[in-house]
């Protein structure tokens, strides 16, 4: 299937239901909700490289919906993502775009850890090569930050942080496969 879009309900309240019918009707009263616009413009970046892949694989997607939901695996290309929670919070999505054979941009919203494994042939076991914090300036993707270490747990994982795609945060995460 290569179409894409969805139309969004009630994602301008913080509990998911109509503000009205819980009693909030003074405006001065509603959360501040800018950080939905953000992750909209950041999306919209994103747009270009969702549409070139949407039909070839290159992208996959995660929703944890409600706490009892605790992990999440999809398939991107060779390999598998296991997503766990990290955090409190009912609300959990992740966007693996595939730009290479071992390369994904990953955006998220919600906490999260991330691993990867593989049942393809070959090397058995996924490390992560690098994991770069990048953002969008001036029409391009610039790196800012590797993340080693505690970071990534020694190549084993990336975490995600519900702020993430809001303050514009996307990884490109580069891995390898070994015995």
């Amino acid at each position: 299937m290569a179409a894409i879009g969805f139309s969004p309900f009630g994602i301008d309240d913080q509990g998911n239901a109509p503000l009205d019918l819980v009693g909030i009707t003074n405006p001065a009263e509603r959360p501040d909700n800018s950080a939905i616009g953000n992750v909209y413009a950041e999306l919209s970046r994103l747009a270009p490289m969702i549409v070139e892949r949407q039909g070839t694989g290159g992208v996959a997607v995660a929703l944890m919906e409600g706490e009892a939901q605790r992990a999440a695996r999809l398939s991107i290309g060779e390999y598998t993502a296991n997503m766990t929670r990290a955090g409190a919070g009912s609300r959990l999505a992740a966007m693996f775009l595939q730009m290479g054979p071992n390369e994904f941009l990953v955006t998220g919203v919600g906490d999260a850890q991330i691993t990867f494994s593989t049942d393809t042939p070959g090397p058995p076991i996924v490390g992560i090569e690098s994991i770069d914090e990048e953002f969008y300036e001036n029409g391009a993707w610039v790196p800012r930050r590797r993340l080693n270490g505690d970071e990534n747990s020694q190549g084993q994982a990336l975490r995600i942080y519900a702020s993430d795609l809001a303050q514009g945060r996307i990884y490109r995460v580069r891995l390898y496969r070994y015995r």
